[in-house]
């Protein structure tokens, strides 16, 4: 281990593992114990472990190195361990360091325990020769990428995600990998600049942006079941619901999601599917309610709640369309079970009239055929295109009509709503797709607003 001063000579020793103290580990957890157990027993430990002696002549020690090998020694039920035993005056960094440069480098590492040991090697090395800066000398991250024979980004990163762990490690510890857990940070750090941006523009009295505050204002924090109560009857022309999916998005037991591609999936109010048919019978009865006399409904579901969705709109007087609208999304599909069937490039949305409202863009075909967000652009994990919602919004609005979206997510029908001359309402229960959604109104161009390049 190059740069390594130890004080004292080591000698080779048998000890009986009672005798040594485990002490504080740089690795948290080791894995397949009963494995190494295993095969300690029957070819003895090949490499010994690393000690230093309490005291002067003392017979009890602390571990240095080689934790995983003497939790398993011990798993095998052997007495004693081979171990190799430094003086009890060994400096503390010198003992630190003989642990991290014997961790680092295994292949078996949580990326969370990597990340810590690079962190406290650098940490380590900076008390040693001094902090870098510029030609004067010291240590930098380049010297410890170096040492361990990865990129000085590769050390960088894996510092900043070790020092994020302190504030989000309960968000980050999900993460199966470390390129998981990047991603998730790049997402708690937009979530954390989007909440200065809108704390920033609410704050500005300056800002006389009507149309804009008035889309903002469209986008109302609270539970639509509860918030909806406090609309007028009649009071909408157009309703667009994208409801949370019986689909088992979040729970498949063959899809598990991953965390940093699906934008904001924990906040994602799932409705289970034995729960599915009362809740969409509760969520038409309240659009009824709120709906002009002659207007349409759209309502995105799974293809198999296509029927169900069409005989819940006619227990509410609605007059569903046999053949439902289908978003296509060329060049992506999805599945969760790749073995058994073809991905999907569709999703279904049923269209339903009340009264005698009537399609204004007649004669369009019912495939709309847009590409989908590109996964890292993506505010919310259900988010459709605003090109594609505004094209829907021109088959069934005519401008100046009131639209509303009981669940709003991303936000984007308003923005769809803005581009075709409407207006738009909706409800969501997260602050932070708000907070997305806010930015997206600001920053974007007025009545022009985009999700595709």
């Amino acid at each position: 281990m190059d740069g390594i001063n130890y004080s004292g000579t080591a000698e080779l020793l048998n000890i009986p593992t009672d005798k040594i103290e485990l002490g504080d580990r740089g690795r948290q957890k080791y894995t397949n114990l009963q494995a190494l157990a295993e095969d300690i027993k029957q070819k003895g430990l090949i490499h010994p472990i690393a000690v230093k002696r309490k005291a002067e002549g003392s017979d009890e020690y602390l571990l240095l190195a080689g934790g995983r090998r003497f939790s398993a020694h011990i798993l095998a039920g052997i007495p004693t361990i081979p171990c190799r035993v430094y003086s009890h005056n060994i400096s503390d960094i010198d003992r630190r360091e003989i642990e991290l440069m014997e961790n680092v480098s295994r292949e078996d590492l949580l990326w969370v325990e990597k990340n810590r040991i690079t962190d406290e090697l650098h940490r380590l090395r900076v008390e040693q020769h001094g902090e870098a800066f510029g030609p004067s000398g010291g240590h930098s991250a380049a010297d410890t990428a170096k040492e361990l024979g990865v990129s000085p980004a590769t050390v960088s990163r894996q510092r900043k995600l070790s020092a994020a762990m302190q504030e989000h490690g309960e968000e980050l510890s999900k993460a199966k990998t470390e390129s998981e857990a990047w991603n998730i940070l790049r997402k708690i750090e937009d979530r954390k600049a989007n909440e200065a941006y809108v704390a920033k523009v609410e704050a500005d009295s300056t800002w006389d942006d009507n149309e804009r505050k008035t889309l903002i204002n469209g986008y109302i924090v609270g539970d639509f079941f509860e918030r909806v109560k406090e609309v007028p009857d009649h009071a909408v022309e157009l309703i667009e619901i994208d409801p949370p999916y019986g689909i088992g998005l979040t729970t498949s037991k063959k899809r598990e999601y991953n965390r940093s591609r699906d934008a904001g999936l924990q906040d994602y109010n799932e409705i289970p599917a034995d729960q599915y048919p009362q809740f969409l019978h509760d969520l038409f009865a309240a659009c009824f309610r709120v709906h002009s006399r002659h207007g349409w409904l759209l309502c995105w579901c799974g293809a198999q709640w296509a029927n169900l969705v069409q005989d819940l709109l006619r227990d509410q007087d609605y007059v569903p369309s046999p053949v439902p609208l289908y978003w296509v999304r060329p060049g992506g599909s999805q599945t969760n079970h790749p073995d058994l069937y073809l991905g999907s490039q569709v999703e279904t949305c049923v269209y339903a009239r009340k009264g005698e409202a009537t399609i204004v863009k007649q004669g369009r075909g019912n495939a709309f055929t847009f590409p989908g967000i590109p996964s890292q652009n993506k505010s919310h994990p259900t988010e459709r295109p605003v090109e594609l919602l505004s094209e829907i919004l021109r088959v069934f609005s005519r401008p100046q009509q009131r639209i509303m979206v009981p669940f709003l997510g991303s936000g984007n029908t308003l923005l769809a709503a803005s581009n075709v001359g409407c207006s738009g309402f909706g409800f969501d229960l997260s602050q932070d797709f708000r907070n997305a959604y806010v930015r997206r109104v600001t920053e974007g161009e007025i009545r022009k607003y985009k999700s595709l390049p």
